[in-house]
């Protein structure tokens, strides 16, 4: 899968399943709603804190809809890996931010990058 086809990735099945893959190995079963419940999605991030990467949030003006931004680092936790910001969605003619939708893209971006192997577990 390209970058630009995680990017346009919608919150949704597709990208749980992917993302659930990565955590547990599994494609299978009973899959959390990581793109778009804050408990679910929250699992990624101590998934990473537990295998000992680097994980930064950040958000700018994100309670008025603005942009989230996930960054994802290597190892050493000096070279960013894998970054997504600004996914939007839109609720009543309105375009927010998800902060759900955007762990995942990055975590997918993350385990894309060549030193890494995306769906091998």
């Amino acid at each position: 899968m390209e970058k630009e086809d995680i990017l346009n990735l919608k919150a949704g099945k597709e990208i749980d399943r992917m993302v659930h893959k990565i955590l547990l190995g599994l494609d299978e079963g009973i899959i959390p709603n990581y793109s778009a419940d804050i408990s679910d999605s929250w699992k990624i991030v101590e998934y990473f804190k537990e295998n000992q990467t680097k994980i930064r949030i950040s958000g700018e003006d994100w309670y008025d809809g603005e942009e989230w931004k996930v960054e994802i680092f290597d190892v050493l936790g000096s070279n960013v890996i894998s970054s997504v910001s600004d996914v939007k969605y839109f609720d009543k003619d309105e375009e927010k931010s998800d902060i759900c939708l955007t762990i995942c893209k990055a975590t997918l971006l993350y385990y894309q990058d060549s030193r890494h192997h995306l769906f091998d577990k």
